[in-house]
């Protein structure tokens, strides 16, 4: 039944995504971030739906709207980002190995590069920024929630070994996207006049907080006190927001489950092999740009 759900509702959305490409854009959005068909036990779980989605809303810009509407916006930061997908792309044509995964991630990443250039297209006012702004928000905030109240559920037992799928499915990527998210639903609901979406939107980063803990990602955790501290700073209200994260970090080790404490302990410990494996990880790397010092030595080789 989700099958037939996800499916029916995107081949439905089809013709306004050729239509209105914006709207073929959050779309994308929605299937890129929340990944309902990551939900899904059948058909609709293998379906390249995003790639359908993305070939309508490219072909809907050329068709309708190319002339009226920059593909992109040509500045610094997309110049920078064309540039690297270049030399990537100079680095995958000259690496050694070339086989069925180094073929697929490049153009994986081809794609990336070409929707988030027609993203700053596209969002060229603030209404349409903001829009997309909460596309991402509640599509990553709905596994905030969801693991979150699960978590509360529970008394906090239990780790989260895995996101949605795809680039979230390793727990590091997935709590580094939901750290990312906080400060994007934070701000997006102070900047809301109504009071129960400033509400909805501080319960969601409690429970998105509570989710990253319990993936034991020690990266987000730290990723998530610089945040925090940074959105102390950028607050207007410095000393009662130091206050707030002063009382917060007193509380954490009492409430926080003992299976998170013993994993946040182990941070400054380099013999770990989590930890040793980055060491070793970024050495070899550092090997690679000694050797390879232009164009690296391609994907996965």
């Amino acid at each position: 039944m989700r099958d037939l759900v996800v499916f029916l509702f995107v081949m439905a959305m089809m013709p306004t995504a050729f239509r209105r490409p914006y709207i073929g854009l959050l779309l994308f959005s929605w299937l890129a971030y929340m990944r309902p068909q990551d939900l899904c036990w059948g058909f609709a779980r293998t379906m390249r739906l995003s790639f359908f989605v993305s070939l309508a809303m490219l072909g809907g810009w050329w068709a309708n709207e190319q002339g009226r509407r920059r593909f992109t916006r040509w500045e610094p930061r997309t110049r920078l980002m064309l540039l690297l997908m270049v030399l990537i792309a100079i680095s995958y044509a000259q690496a050694k190995v070339h086989d069925e995964y180094t073929n697929r991630y490049f153009f994986e990443y081809c794609k990336i590069i070409v929707i988030a250039l027609f993203t700053v297209g596209q969002c060229d006012s603030k209404q349409r920024l903001r829009g997309i702004f909460w596309m991402i928000a509640i599509s990553l905030g709905f596994y905030g929630v969801k693991n979150g109240m699960i978590g509360v559920l529970k008394g906090g037992a239990g780790q989260i070994l895995r996101g949605p799928g795809g680039m979230l499915e390793d727990n590091n990527d997935f709590a580094l996207a939901l750290v990312m998210n906080v400060p994007l639903l934070y701000y997006l609901g102070i900047g809301e006049k109504k009071a129960w979406v400033r509400r909805a939107t501080q319960v969601a980063v409690g429970l998105t907080i509570l989710t990253v803990l319990l993936t034991h990602s020690r990266g987000a955790f730290l990723s998530l006190c610089f945040t925090a501290m940074w959105i102390a700073w950028r607050s207007g209200h410095l000393f009662r927001a130091l206050l707030v994260l002063v009382t917060l970090g007193a509380l954490f080790p009492v409430v926080a489950p003992d299976h998170v404490l013993e994993r946040l302990a182990s941070i400054g410990d380099t013999g770990e092999s989590s930890a040793n494996a980055r060491l070793v990880a970024w050495a070899t790397a550092f090997e690679m740009i000694k050797d390879n010092p232009f164009w690296g030595v391609g994907m996965r080789n």
